[in-house]
């Protein structure tokens, strides 16, 4: 086969590689999605932005008069992050192309190389998920062994105001899947060929979440507080929208905890004596047994506090209490204070490995759209707009023609209040 290939030969390459990558997509599936192209450039860094959405509070009056400034508004539009990630290759020598051009194998050459595409960056994107979820149910380390607690997932993400259109789904290991599919007789049996998201789907007598049997959700080793994980806030932190509407996120400086404790990204903390509260009404959450359901952040990166266990950790979701001018976003009883005691759940040193149950709209999933390298390079487009490259050059120090396929992808989060890691209960 001549080297100056014609287009047509690298379209078939690109569609062998795409239908690997689609036919193994599930995590990408659940949430939105968009191509970015001009946007991510060396004055914007690894960070591009776009509008979070506004809320807004109504006033009661007897007369209807607001002109005692009840019904005032501040406009403070917050931000979502897409931050880019790691660019992913996959690469194979040409010649092996060449070969499959030849004997009309092409698909089972190619299509590897978009599954190990799609399977590694959905493999990040649900690290992502994990640490940035703001909401968590059950206890660490307890299964999901009942469609109990999927429900009581379902109810809790209902109470806390996660909206009722659009799709919810709960990501499960795929073992919990087999247990609770065990419990279902209902099971859909149409279709002999399926992709693997349809392959993902558990039967399910519940109506509101879509639950999806996954390989890819993370697991993460707790940290180590040699036992004693129970602190304190020192100091309270900033509480206020116009501090967390670009992030979502939350410094806390805390004491009290053992020297040198060790606490791990997607680890949980809890506020004892703060309560969880609907946005939207600021009433707080009370679960089947008449209790307030205790205000709980998750750690999005690791953190070393020092030899008298005192430190900074980042948190998700940002506890809001701005009673003052923005309470229509406020999402916690009262605002923490100093000395509120806190709590690292679960186990020192201890594997877990929560399912993830969320909203659409709480994730979003991008793409960056990579400049040519030659001028046979192809950029597949997926029907919501993810791309990736496919490329074909020379190594002439190796003497060898590669090929090679180059996806960039941005995570973002849009609400980590609409998103659950989950346990038993």
């Amino acid at each position: 086969m001549p080297n100056n290939l014609s287009s047509n030969v690298m379209t078939k390459v690109m569609k062998s590689i795409a239908a690997g990558f689609e036919s193994n997509r599930v995590s990408t599936k659940t949430v939105n999605t968009e191509n970015i192209k001009g946007e991510h450039t060396s004055s914007t860094g690894d960070t591009i932005y776009r509008k979070r959405k506004t809320s807004y509070r109504a006033a009661e009056t007897s007369s209807g008069d607001v002109s005692g400034g009840g019904a005032d508004n501040d406009i403070l539009v917050g931000r979502i992050p897409y931050v880019k990630q790691d660019v992913i290759t996959v690469k194979a020598q040409w010649d092996s192309v060449e070969e499959a051009l030849e004997l009309n194998q092409l698909d089972e050459l190619l299509a590897p190389m978009g599954e190990e595409l799609v399977t590694r960056v959905e493999r990040n994107f649900n690290d992502y998920m994990i640490q940035n979820s703001g909401l968590t149910f059950g206890t660490p380390g307890t299964a999901v062994d009942a469609w109990t607690d999927v429900a009581y997932v379902e109810a809790m993400m209902n109470e806390i105001g996660v909206p009722s259109q659009g799709e919810k789904y709960y990501q499960m290991n795929s073992f919990t899947g087999a247990a609770l599919a065990s419990a279902t007789t209902a099971i859909n049996q149409e279709g002999l060929v399926k992709t693997a998201f349809e392959q993902a789907q558990v039967p399910s007598p519940l109506a509101g979440l879509i639950p999806l049997k996954s390989n890819a959700l993370r697991s993460f080793t707790s940290g180590d507080a040699s036992g004693d994980r129970e602190g304190a806030l020192n100091g309270a932190p900033d509480v206020t929208w116009a501090s967390a509407k670009d992030t979502m996120q939350q410094t806390i400086t805390v004491d009290g905890f053992g020297a040198n404790t060790t606490i791990k990204a997607g680890e949980t903390i809890r506020i004892t004596g703060k309560y969880h509260a609907n946005p939207s009404n600021q009433n707080v959450l009370i679960d089947e047994t008449n209790a307030r359901v205790e205000w709980c952040w998750t750690v999005v990166s690791d953190a070393t506090l020092d030899g008298s266990g005192a430190g900074t950790i980042t948190v998700t979701n940002a506890a809001i209490f701005d009673a003052a001018s923005n309470n229509q976003y406020d999402n916690i009883s009262a605002a923490p204070a100093d000395n509120d005691v806190i709590t690292i759940l679960g186990s020192d040193s201890t594997l877990y490995k929560p399912n993830l149950a969320y909203h659409k709209d709480a994730f979003s999933f991008a793409t960056i759209q990579l400049p040519k390298l030659y001028a046979t390079d192809l950029s597949y487009k997926s029907a919501d707009g993810l791309t990736f490259r496919v490329s074909r050059y020379s190594d002439g120090s190796a003497n060898q023609q590669l090929l090679r396929v180059d996806l960039v992808p941005a995570f973002g989060v849009s609400n980590p209040l609409h998103s659950v890691r989950c346990f038993g209960k």
